[in-house]
C-alpha cells in the first residue's frame, strides 16, 4: 500500500474573494490510468492556512494495464470549478510512503 500526502497552503484573497484556491486534485497515475485520485471544489483550509491532505492505495488490486514496477507519478494540479482563474496552489512536504502489511 502507498499512501499519497501534501500541504497545501490557502492565501488570503482580496475582500470579495475568500481565498485564491479554487479547489485541488491529486493524482497517482501510471501510464494514462489513474489510480487513486482525491479531488475537492472549495479550498482545504480558511485563507492563510496550510492543510495536510491526501489519500492511500492498495497496490495489491492493479487494473489492466498495470504492472508491478511500472514507473508511478503524482499530479497535483488547481480546479476551475467556478470557471474562473483557479488560482495558486502553494505546496510543500509532498510525500509518498511504502506502508507495510
Amino acid at each position: 500500500r502507498y499512501t499519497v500526502s501534501v500541504e497545501i497552503g490557502v492565501r488570503a484573497g482580496s475582500a470579495s474573494q475568500a481565498a485564491t484556491l479554487d479547489g485541488y486534485t491529486i493524482r497517482l497515475t501510471s501510464g494514462d490510468t489513474v489510480l487513486a485520485e482525491l479531488s475537492d471544489d472549495t479550498p482545504p483550509g480558511p485563507p492563510n492556512s496550510v492543510t495536510t491532505v491526501g489519500f492511500s492505495w492498495n497496490s495489491s488490486l492493479l487494473p489492466e494495464g498495470v504492472q508491478p514496477g511500472d514507473p508511478l507519478a503524482i499530479e497535483i494540479a488547481p480546479n476551475q470549478a467556478s470557471g474562473e482563474s483557479p488560482g495558486y496552489l502553494d505546496l510543500d512536504n509532498v510525500r509518498v510512503t511504502v506502508v507495510g502489511d
